[in-house]
């Protein structure tokens, strides 16, 4: 196969609530990522992407190197990219939001959020093409460590506030779903540093910030969720450098 699934699988190794696609399926997904990214005949005889496991409404994303032409190449800057392709059914109204609100939310583009540089359909097939963090989520990062050392804590926890949660918010545009899962740990100036991944979340009162941004009815009560989970991963940091500085202490 031209896609490598070993990520996608090796997801279904413990119990899901999510439906595994097979080979057939697979093939399938394959000839619809080529169309969409309109490769030419050589670059399809060759290995040209892997793909992560399925969200919610994306079926998977695809991973495409910057070396793979590709008809995004230009936009794209030669960056590597997700193809994020959404379940049947699903993503008519986020590729909506991204093709007709995202442009218009106050404060983006942001160097801290995952750019989306286009939103269509494809057969019936809803797509975004995205650029693609290198890292993994923060809430595996979290459950994977056990201590950590407070400077790379301060560094996400500066990053979460100063570089998304306060630049967004006081431009007006705010959302509910703050999760771990939803933030990607990644390299960048030699530091682990933290990026808004699954940028969907950001289109949640699109239609409040753009035509009545002086209404704050959605977006306040909306907040009453999104800090709760900003105080829960703020704590997760905290406590994890308090056992780095236990273990110091010890030693």
């Amino acid at each position: 196969m031209p896609l490598i699934w070993n990520n996608y699988d090796a997801y279904f190794n413990d119990p899901r609530d999510q439906q595994q696609i097979d080979d057939n399926t697979k093939l399938e997904m394959e000839k619809i990522a080529s169309e969409i990214l309109g490769l030419d005949r050589q670059t399809m005889q060759s290995t040209w992407g892997s793909c992560s496991p399925p969200g919610v409404s994306a079926q998977t994303v695809v991973r495409v190197e910057s070396s793979i032409p590709h008809r995004f190449t230009s936009i794209c800057q030669n960056k590597a990219i997700g193809l994020k392709i959404f379940k049947n059914g699903k993503g008519c109204k986020m590729v909506h939001g991204h093709t007709h609100s995202r442009r218009k939310l106050p404060g983006l583009p942001n160097d801290f959020v995952q750019e989306v540089y286009d939103a269509d359909e494809h057969n019936g097939t809803f797509f975004l093409v995205q650029d693609w963090i290198e890292g993994e989520s923060l809430e595996t990062y979290l459950n994977r460590k056990t201590h950590l050392p407070p400077d790379v804590a301060q560094q996400l926890l500066k990053d979460l506030f100063e570089g998304i949660i306060i630049p967004l918010w006081s431009a007006g545009t705010s959302w509910w779903d703050i999760r771990a899962g939803n933030f990607c740990v990644t390299e960048r100036d030699s530091k682990q540093r933290l990026v808004l991944i699954d940028t969907d979340s950001l289109l949640a009162y699109a239609e409040e910030i753009i035509e009545t941004p002086l209404v704050f009815t959605k977006r306040n009560h909306g907040k009453v969720t999104a800090l709760k989970r900003i105080k829960t991963i703020a704590t997760d940091l905290v406590m994890l450098t308090m056992a780095a500085q236990f273990l110091f202490c010890k030693s």
